[in-house]
C-alpha cells in the first residue's frame, strides 16, 4: 500500500502508517458521505502513498439503500477505484450504486521509476467534485414515519442546506419541522410521561396543547421532558426550542449552520429513540402475553 523511495522503514514507521491510513480511511468517509462538493481536506502519511492507484479509499461505506426497505442502515464495497473516481454497490440487493469523482492533488510529490513508474507522496489534497446519483439526505426509517411526507423533504432540504454551508437556509428549514410537529413533540413527552405514571407532567401537557404559541407550547414541553428522552442529562426539545425561539436572521451563516445542525441530530434521536421504545414495548408486552396464556 505505501511505497518508500529510500530505505526499509523501521517497525515504528510502519506502524504510524498504519494509524495514518485508518485516520485517512475516516476522513475519506466523511468527505463521500457528508461533506459537499469542493471541500477539500489533507492527508498526511510518514510514508509515500501510491496516488495514481489511489489505494487508501475505504473498503465498505455504510449507508442506507432506498432499495432494502427495512434495513436501517447497509455496506456497500469498493467495485472500482483509480486516483480521480470510485464506485460503490450495495452487498445487500447488489442494484443500487453510486460514483464518486474525486480530485487528487500530491502537495509533495515524487516520481519513481522503478520497479514501475508511479507517482507517490506523503502528502495529498482531496476534494469531491462530482457524484452520480446526486446525493439525497438520508432520512431514518422512524424518523421518516414520524415526520411524514412533507416534513421529509424539509429534512432533506434543510440537511443539503447544512451540507452546502448555508446555514440560515438549513436552520429555516429545520425550524419549519418543529413548527409543523410541535403538538407532535407534545405527544411524545405526554406518552413518556404516561409510561412513567407521572400523571401531573401528563395533565401540564394536555393543558399546554390548547396554548396558541408554538414557542410556549414548546416551551413547556421542554420544561417536562423526562428523563428517558433526556440523554446524559441533555434535553434535545431545548435545541428545539432555541431553534424556534430565537431570531435565525440575526445570526451568521456559521452560527446558523451549528443551530441547525443541532436541531438536526435532536429531531432524529428525539422521535426515534420514542418510536424505538414504543415499538419495542408492544413487542415485548405482546410475547409477555402470549407466554402468560400458554402457561394458563
Amino acid at each position: 500500500m505505501a511505497r518508500e523511495s529510500g530505505n526499509s522503514p523501521t517497525p515504528e514507521m510502519q506502524k504510524a502508517q498504519q494509524k495514518a491510513i485508518v485516520d485517512a480511511h475516516h476522513k475519506l468517509t466523511v468527505l463521500l458521505l457528508e461533506r459537499g462538493l469542493y471541500s477539500p481536506i489533507e492527508l498526511q502519511f510518514p510514508l509515500p502513498v501510491c496516488v495514481d492507484a489511489w489505494e487508501i479509499l475505504p473498503e465498505v461505506l455504510n449507508v442506507p439503500c432506498d432499495l432494502c426497505t427495512g434495513v436501517p442502515t447497509t455496506s456497500w464495497r469498493i467495485l472500482d477505484r483509480s486516483h480521480d473516481q470510485c464506485m460503490y454497490e450495495c452487498i445487500s440487493c447488489k442494484k443500487e450504486s453510486v460514483k464518486y469523482y474525486l480530485r487528487v492533488t500530491p502537495l509533495e510529490a515524487t516520481e519513481l521509476r522503478f520497479p514501475v513508474r508511479q507517482v507517490v507522496s506523503t502528502r495529498a489534497e482531496v476534494e469531491k467534485v462530482g457524484q452520480v446519483p446526486a446525493w439525497i439526505a438520508p432520512v431514518p426509517a422512524l424518523l421518516k414515519k414520524a415526520l411524514g411526507e412533507e416534513g421529509v423533504q424539509h429534512y432533506r432540504q434543510g440537511a443539503s442546506s447544512l451540507r452546502a454551508g448555508r446555514g440560515i437556509g438549513a436552520a429555516a428549514y429545520f425550524r419549519r419541522i418543529v413548527e409543523d410537529h410541535v403538538d407532535d413533540l407534545l405527544t411524545v413527552v405526554e406518552e413518556a410521561a404516561a409510561a412513567q405514571s407521572d400523571q401531573p407532567t401528563v395533565e401540564r401537557i394536555r393543558a399546554a396543547k390548547g396554548l396558541l404559541q408554538a414557542t410556549e407550547r414548546l416551551k413547556i414541553a421542554k420544561e417536562n421532558t423526562p428523563a428517558i428522552l433526556r440523554p446524559g442529562g441533555y434535553n434535545p426539545l431545548g435545541t428545539l426550542y432555541e431553534i424556534l425561539s430565537e431570531g435565525l436572521h440575526e445570526k451568521s451563516d456559521a452560527e446558523n449552520g451549528i443551530i441547525a445542525s443541532r436541531a438536526q441530530k435532536a429531531l432524529a434521536f428525539f422521535f426515534e429513540t420514542w418510536a424505538s421504545y414504543r415499538e419495542r414495548s408492544k413487542e415485548y408486552t405482546y410475547e409477555i402475553a402470549k407466554q402468560a396464556t400458554k402457561t394458563t
